[in-house]
């Protein structure tokens, strides 16, 4: 098993998230739930992204779904 897998056992992480990118695991379980809780909250206050700056990545998504 990958050391960061068996560091979020010990750590009882109700998720695990990782990604390999040439060969290099990077693990980004921490933090990442309240994330989505900050984003909403700042949508809500006029913060959030606007459309130009999330068009890009929508097309990609769009891309890789199709």
């Amino acid at each position: 098993m990958k050391t960061t897998f068996l560091k979020a056992l010990n750590f009882r992480a109700k998720t695990f998230r990782s990604i390999t990118v040439e060969g290099e695991e990077l693990e980004f379980s921490e933090g990442f739930t309240d994330l989505h809780t900050i984003t909403y909250q700042d949508i809500l206050i006029g913060k959030g992204f606007k459309i130009s700056e999330t068009k890009k990545a929508i097309e990609i998504v769009h891309s890789i779904r199709v």
